[in-house]
C-alpha cells in the first residue's frame, strides 16, 4: 500500500498534525552518535522546533523509547574512552561508569515524555502470525511493522530516516534523500 512520502524541510507544521518520530529521528535531535552539523540531523532538529511552535501533538510508544534507550547505552559503550573501556556491553552497562551515562539517558526520555502522549503498544491487535511472516521473509523487522501498524491505526504520520519504511502504507516524512526519491535505503 502506497502512501505519501514528504519531505520534513518543506512540511508546514499545523496544530492538526499528528505526529510519531521514529527512534531514529529522536537520536538525531539529541545528536545521540550524530554529528550536530549533519544536514539530517538539522533538517530534523528544526522540524521538531517547528512542529513545537506549531502545537499539533507528538505521540511515543515504548517500542520507540525502549528503542532509543538501548541504542543510546550502546552508543556510549562503544565510544568510550581507551582509559575506561569495558570490553562487555552487559559489564559496562553494570559498572559507575554507566550510572552518569543512566542519568543521561533517563534525563532524555524524560524530555520525550513531557512532550509526547503516549500510545499503548499495538501488539494485542494485530495478527502475530501476520507479523512472523512478513518478518520471516527476512526484509522487514518486527519494531518496524509495528510501529508502522500503531501508525495506520492512530491515523499519524511518521518522521522517520529509516528507508525500510518506504513500503509501510503510512504517511512519512523525512530528511532521506534516497527515500524522496523512490528507493528504499
Amino acid at each position: 500500500m502506497a502512501a505519501a512520502i514528504k519531505a520534513v524541510d518543506s512540511h508546514r507544521f499545523s496544530p492538526r498534525d499528528r505526529l510519531f518520530f521514529d527512534t531514529n529521528v529522536w537520536l538525531r535531535i539529541h545528536t545521540v552518535g550524530y554529528d550536530p552539523n549533519d544536514q539530517n540531523v538539522k533538517a530534523y532538529s528544526s522540524a521538531f522546533r517547528r512542529c513545537l511552535d506549531a502545537g499539533g501533538p507528538i505521540f511515543v510508544d515504548v517500542i520507540v523509547l525502549s528503542e532509543f534507550v538501548n541504542r543510546y547505552a550502546r552508543w556510549r559503550f562503544e565510544t568510550q574512552p581507551d582509559a575506561q573501556r569495558v570490553n562487555a556491553f552487559k559489564a559496562y552497562r553494570n559498572s559507575s561508569a554507566f550510572k552518569p551515562v543512566a542519568k543521561e539517558i533517563a534525563d532524555a526520555c524524560r524530555r520525550i515524555l513531557n512532550i509526547c502522549q503516549r500510545l499503548d503498544d499495538p501488539f494485542c491487535v494485530v495478527d502475530p502470525e501476520e507479523l512472523l511472516a512478513e518478518f520471516e521473509t527476512g526484509k522487514v523487522d518486527l519494531n518496524d511493522q509495528l510501529i508502522a501498524r500503531l501508525c495506520a491505526a492512530q491515523n499519524l504520520t511518521l518522521m522517520t530516516d529509516d528507508g525500510d519504511f518506504g513500503g509501510a502504507g503510512v504517511p512519512i516524512l523525512t530528511a532521506n534523500r534516497r527515500m524522496l526519491a523512490g528507493r528504499r535505503t
